[in-house]
C-alpha cells in the first residue's frame, strides 16, 4: 500500500501580513460606512481571527448570547457558545475568555485605527443587529450556496468566476432570509483550506508583487508535553548538577514519551526530539551521571502534574481575618485575585471569566483611582507592585515579609501605613486544588497598604518620623529589617519599619 499510494506533502503558502492589511485599510473596506456588509465580514473576520489567535473552529463558535460578548471602554470581551468543545479543552484546562483591546488604548492615538478589530466588530454588530434570527456572531452575507468553497483549491492566482463577483461585491446587500450563520469548521463548505493568496484575492486582484514572507511551522514540529517536559529535565539536572554530579539518577514522569527517549537515548519517531535528549545526555556525561528514566502514573504523580498542569489551587485568608484586616484598614472596593468560592467582598476580580465577575484577570486592566484587596499568587507579587507603582490605586496587599526576594524593597518603599504581621500560622483555607505548603509557618504573612500617590506616602513618612520619636517608656513598636537596595549591587541596608500592634 505505502508503495502504491505514497504520502505527500505539501508546502503550506505563506503570506504577507502587510500586504492583507494594507488592503483592509483602504476602498471598499474604508469606510466602513460605506463598506458592503460583505467587505465588512470579510474584514471583521480577519480581525478578530489575527488579534484573538484562535483556531476557525473557536472563531465559529463565537456568539451573541446575553454574558458571552462584553463591550468595555477598552475593548470587547467574547466567549465561545457554553456547547463548544474546543480541541485542547480538558477538565483541568478550558480556554480563556477574549480580550479584544481598543487600538486607542496601544497606541494612544488614532493614526490605526483602520485596523481595529473593535472598531469593526462593533460596526459589525450594529450592522447585522436587524438581520440577525440567532446567536451565532458572524454572519454570511449571502446564501449558503453562493458562497460554497471548491473541495480543492485552485491554483494560486486563480479565481472562479463566482469568486470573482463575490470579490467585485457586486452583489446586493443581504436582506432578512439571506443572513445565514456561518457553515461550521466541520461543514464541506469550508474544509478546504483558502492560502494567503486566496485570501488576497478576495480583498483583490492578486499582482506579481506579491511576496511570501512569514513560512508556517514544518508539519512534524508538534508542540506537545515532551517538548516542556525534556527541557524542564535539563533544567533541573542542571540546576541540582552539584548535589548529582557522579551519581545514577532516575527521573519520574507521567510522559511515557519523554521516558522512553531517556531510556533509548533518543528515537526515530520525532526528530524535533532529538536535540533535546542529546542536550542532556551530553549535560550528564560531563558530570558523570548515570540517567535513566522511569513512568509514573498521572494519579500518582500529584503534586508535579498539578504544577504543570496550572491545577487551581485556591488558598485564601479565612474571612474572619480577612474582615479584621478590612476593619484595620478600611473596606476596599473590590478583590482583585479570587474566583466565586473564596471571594472576600461583593466585587471581585477572577482569573477566568465567571458572570457574576466583576472583571477577568486583574492585571489586564488599570487599577487608577482604585481601592483593591490583593492576595496574590506568590510569582504575581512583583507585577502587582509594577501596577501600583503606574497608577493613583490603593492596594491592601497580603504577601510574606520576605527582605531577601529582589521585589521587597519597592514594597517597603510604597508603604502607606503601618503594615500587619498575620499569625503563625497564618490562617488560610483552600477552596480548590490538591497541592499543600509543607511548610505555612514560613511564609510570614503580612498585610501592607501599598500606594504610589505622593502625597499619601509623604503622610505616612511624617507619621513614621513621629512614632521613631517616642517619649521615653513607651512600648517598642519597631523591628529591623533587612532590606537590599534597588540595584541589586550595592551593600545591604536596613530600614526601621514599626509594626502595627496585635
Amino acid at each position: 500500500m505505502f508503495h502504491e499510494r505514497p504520502p505527500t506533502r505539501r508546502l503550506p503558502p505563506s503570506w504577507s501580513l502587510t500586504d492583507v492589511l494594507t488592503v483592509l485599510a483602504a476602498p471598499p473596506f474604508e469606510p466602513l460606512g460605506e463598506a458592503s456588509l460583505q467587505h465588512l465580514t470579510h474584514k471583521t473576520v480577519f480581525l478578530v481571527a489575527a488579534a484573538s489567535a484562535r483556531r476557525r473552529s473557536g472563531i465559529h463558535a463565537l456568539t451573541t448570547k446575553r454574558g458571552f460578548l462584553r463591550q468595555d471602554r477598552d475593548g470587547v470581551r467574547l466567549l465561545p457558545d457554553p456547547q463548544f468543545l474546543a480541541k485542547n479543552q480538558s477538565i483541568s484546562f478550558s480556554p480563556s475568555e477574549i480580550f479584544l483591546p481598543a487600538m486607542s488604548t496601544l497606541t494612544g492615538g488614532r493614526d490605526d485605527e483602520e485596523w481595529c478589530p473593535v472598531r469593526a466588530l462593533r460596526h459589525y454588530i450594529r450592522r447585522t443587529r436587524s438581520l440577525r434570527r440567532h446567536d451565532q456572531l458572524f454572519l454570511l452575507p449571502h446564501q449558503p450556496d453562493t458562497l460554497r468553497l471548491p473541495r480543492t483549491p485552485s491554483p494560486v492566482g486563480s479565481e472562479t468566476s463566482s469568486n470573482r463577483t463575490c470579490c467585485r461585491g457586486n452583489q446586493p446587500e443581504p436582506t432578512m432570509s439571506g443572513a445565514c450563520p456561518l457553515p461550521g469548521p466541520g461543514s464541506a463548505g469550508s474544509r478546504s483550506r483558502m492560502s494567503s493568496r486566496r485570501l488576497l484575492g478576495k480583498l483583490r486582484q492578486p499582482s506579481s508583487a506579491d511576496t511570501w514572507r512569514t513560512p508556517f511551522p514544518p508539519r512534524g514540529l508538534s508542540l506537545g508535553r515532551p517538548f516542556s517536559v525534556l527541557p524542564n529535565v535539563f533544567r533541573a539536572v542542571r540546576h541540582w548538577s552539584a548535589q548529582l554530579q557522579g551519581h545514577a539518577v532516575t527521573v519520574f514522569s507521567d510522559n511515557t514519551t519523554t521516558v522512553a527517549y531517556i531510556n533509548r537515548q533518543g528515537g526515530t519517531r520525532s526528530p524535533s526530539l532529538l536535540p533535546r535528549v542529546w542536550d542532556l545526555l551530553l549535560l550528564c556525561d560531563r558530570l558523570h551521571i548515570s540517567l535513566q528514566a522511569s513512568h509514573l502514573a498521572g494519579t500518582q504523580n500529584v503534586t508535579a502534574d498539578a504544577l504543570s498542569r496550572l491545577d487551581p489551587n485556591e488558598w485564601s485568608l479565612s474571612q474572619g481575618w480577612a474582615d479584621h484586616l478590612f476593619h484595620l484598614f478600611d473596606r476596599p472596593h473590590v478583590d482583585l485575585f479570587a474566583s466565586e468560592a473564596n471571594a472576600k467582598l461583593p466585587t471581585f476580580c477572577t482569573r477566568r471569566f465567571h458572570p457574576a465577575a466583576w472583571r477577568t484577570d486583574a492585571l489586564s486592566f488599570q487599577w487608577n483611582g482604585l481601592f483593591g484587596y490583593a492576595f496574590p499568587p506568590l510569582t504575581l507579587i512583583d507585577r502587582v507592585l509594577a501596577m501600583v507603582l503606574g497608577s493613583n490605586a490603593t492596594i491592601l496587599l497580603v504577601a510574606p515579609c520576605w527582605p531577601t526576594q529582589p521585589w521587597f524593597h519597592r514594597l517597603v518603599q510604597l508603604l502607606v501605613d503601618l503594615p500587619y504581621r498575620l499569625p503563625d500560622p497564618p490562617p488560610l483555607t483552600q477552596k480548590a486544588g490538591q497541592l499543600r505548603y509543607h511548610d505555612t509557618q514560613s511564609l510570614r504573612l503580612s498585610a501592607w497598604k501599598l500606594s504610589a500617590v505622593g502625597s499619601v506616602q509623604r503622610d505616612f513618612q511624617n507619621r513614621l518620623h513621629e512614632l521613631r520619636h517616642l517619649p521615653a517608656g513607651s512600648p517598642p513598636l519597631t523591628r529591623m529589617i533587612p532590606v537590599s537596595p534597588d540595584s541589586g549591587d550595592g551593600p545591604e541596608t536596613t530600614v526601621t519599619i514599626p509594626w502595627m500592634p496585635q
